[in-house]
């Protein structure tokens, strides 16, 4: 069972996870984090988070990866990508891979909040 107030943010910045949690705690949710591709499909099993917040580049197993992992995991949890790409090709291709957002860095936190809503009702 999902838990709808618990978000994952996958990030391999240390500084861009604490930043994404603090808002996001700040509005009253819970959050765990993944450095990586692979901690992020790890604990995305483990917890199943209300929502993942996704950054694209990351080592090892960067974001388009991990889509792709999910969708083939059959994961119904809803993945906001984060990233500083914002190229039309790289957003058609998070969609093509199953992502419900797409936030360009930098972003407000209202604009992280009003996203999350939107994606997890």
């Amino acid at each position: 069972m999902e838990n709808k107030n618990l978000i994952l943010v996958a990030d391999d910045s240390r500084t861009s996870r604490l930043f994404i949690c603090s808002f996001l705690e700040s509005a009253g949710y819970k959050t765990i984090q993944a450095e990586n591709g692979l901690e992020a499909i790890d604990k995305s099993e483990e917890y199943k988070p209300g929502c993942i917040f996704l950054d694209l580049l990351m080592p090892g197993m960067d974001g388009f990866e991990v889509l792709k992992k999910l969708k083939e995991l059959k994961s119904d949890i809803p993945v906001i990508v984060l990233s500083a790409d914002i190229q039309e090709v790289v957003k058609n291709e998070c969609y093509e891979y199953g992502a419900k957002a797409f936030l360009s860095k930098p972003f407000k936190k209202e604009d992280l909040i009003d996203t999350l809503l939107r994606v997890v009702k």
